[in-house]
């Protein structure tokens, strides 16, 4: 299966061009939703929101639409060793999991994050702390492209 969709779906600049003129904010993920399978939330890097925000957010979309949701700063940030982190995030989108509406968590690393053994091995971690959640990586140093990875 082949999802494509964009990095976030609530843009003004996108009314008039995307949406039509006078789109209400509150309309945007439904009109959204009938273009396309799948979005990312981006929010979630800077706060991880009550488990209800997502359940009210997966109830406006058709049931194969999906969510990748960006990995909390903290859990791809920070190399201090917080379990907290993981657990309230994997509660958070606890009602996209159940609804079947999820597509992974995208953990997007910083350019400081290099190719090293500590940081291979916290990429391990992270994956045993998100259990059998799909989990894509985004690197954003070049250090990571070589054949032995």
């Amino acid at each position: 299966m082949l999802y494509i969709g964009t990095s976030g779906y609530s843009y003004k600049d996108w009314i008039g061009t995307f949406y039509p003129e006078n789109t209400d904010k509150k309309e945007m993920l439904k009109l959204y939703a009938q273009k396309f399978k799948v979005s990312e939330i981006n929010s979630t890097y800077y706060r991880i929101p009550h488990p209800a925000s997502f359940y009210y957010l997966q109830q406006k979309v058709p049931a194969d639409f999906k969510f990748a949701v960006k990995a909390n700063q903290e859990m791809t940030h920070s190399r201090e060793e917080n379990p907290a982190i993981f657990k309230d995030f994997k509660e958070s989108i606890k009602p996209l999991l159940e609804a079947g509406k999820f597509a992974c968590v995208l953990a997007q690393f910083p350019y400081s994050f290099y190719n090293t053994p500590s940081n291979r091995d916290y990429l391990l971690r992270f994956k045993e702390r998100m259990n059998d959640i799909p989990l894509v990586v985004e690197f954003r140093n070049s250090y990571w492209i070589n054949n032995e990875i």
